[in-house]
């Protein structure tokens, strides 16, 4: 591997395949990890203003915490992020501590803006600036002041510590419990979608370690909605599968779009849970705009639907604790 710019900020990167004026997989913290980029895209990228470049490296980091490795830039994506709306202050705030999490930071972590992440050769700033929308350490530096403000954090001598109530937005803001074994599955309830369930989704995700939950299996007598929220908030991660039926009417086909697995699986990416996205083959033309910019398992029958999402777990998803286990 080589040096090379990162073809959206123009910072320092590695080229980890291809070549500088051709496809490319690049390696850049500044944009959240590696991606790929066609050479026709390299144009419309680097007319991007700002804010949209900050915008295209929040959907790079979400595609990667979907399991998509190296996201390939499409013109798509950059459209999107021209698009996009900009991250409230609110949402800065909750990226900055799902960045933090990533890093599995503990007590005695001290958070210096402008040196190097520990054991690592990036800068803290790049790191968080990627996730959080930012345009440098200054504005990082007004995120930290706003978190000393609710007392989540406090300041010695230039460097940052949580506070016990900072490791509790922490856990609130990830909201995926490292204990908890249950994995949410949000598909279509329909008796053709017995075989996926059985032979697909239920092994596949025990076969990694963890225990699915559908929430028609619960008996409850509250409303269903919180039912639904308390199980998605107990669940280590979310699988949401987007087969769907229709209408025939002739020669065409009218999809009847799941509105409740689009639910689900947006409040589980706004808690800042992981999701792995699902689709058998002959839907996948139907997925909304929204949700097609994500990677998903394309399955043609439970079988191998069973081995591709237990390798997307094992991929994406930290493995249980053996604590839990027991």
């Amino acid at each position: 591997m080589e040096s090379t710019e990162c073809a959206i900020w123009n910072t320092q990167a590695v080229l980890e395949s291809g070549n500088h004026g051709r496809d490319a997989k690049i390696k850049s913290e500044r944009a959240g990890g590696s991606y790929r980029i066609p050479a026709l895209m390299r144009g419309p990228v680097s007319l991007l203003h700002p804010l949209a470049k900050a915008r295209l490296t929040t959907w790079i980091i979400d595609q990667r915490r979907a399991g998509e490795v190296s996201p390939i830039v499409t013109l798509d994506a950059v459209e999107q992020a021209a698009s996009a709306r900009p991250m409230t202050v609110r949402d800065r705030l909750d990226r900055l501590f799902l960045a933090l999490s990533e890093l599995r930071i503990g007590p005695a972590t001290r958070i210096h803006i402008g040196a190097i992440l520990p054991d690592g050769e990036v800068r803290w700033a790049d790191y968080l600036s990627a996730w959080t929308e930012c345009g440098g350490p200054d504005e990082i530096s007004r995120l930290f002041d706003l978190l000393e403000d609710q007392k989540l954090v406090v300041e010695q001598s230039g460097t940052y510590r949580l506070t016990a109530a900072g490791f509790d937005r922490l856990d609130a803001v990830t909201n995926s419990p490292a204990d908890s074994l249950q994995a949410f599955v949000a598909m279509w309830f329909d008796p053709q979608m017995l075989g996926a369930w059985r032979d697909g989704f239920s092994p596949g995700i025990r076969d990694a370690g963890y225990e699915p939950f559908r929430i028609d299996e619960l008996e409850h007598n509250g409303k269903i909605d919180d039912a639904i929220v308390a199980e998605i908030k107990r669940s280590r991660f979310l699988v949401a599968d987007f087969t769907c039926g229709g209408v025939s009417e002739g020669d065409s086909f009218q999809p009847l779009p799941r509105g409740g697995v689009y639910y689900e699986a947006g409040l589980a990416h706004g808690l800042g849970m992981n999701v792995i996205f699902c689709c058998r083959r002959d839907r996948l033309d139907f997925l909304h705009f929204d949700t097609r910019q994500f990677s998903h398992i394309v399955w043609d029958n439970p079988a191998d639907l069973r081995v591709s999402l237990k390798n997307r777990i094992a991929a994406t998803i930290k493995a249980p604790r053996q604590a839990a286990r027991s």
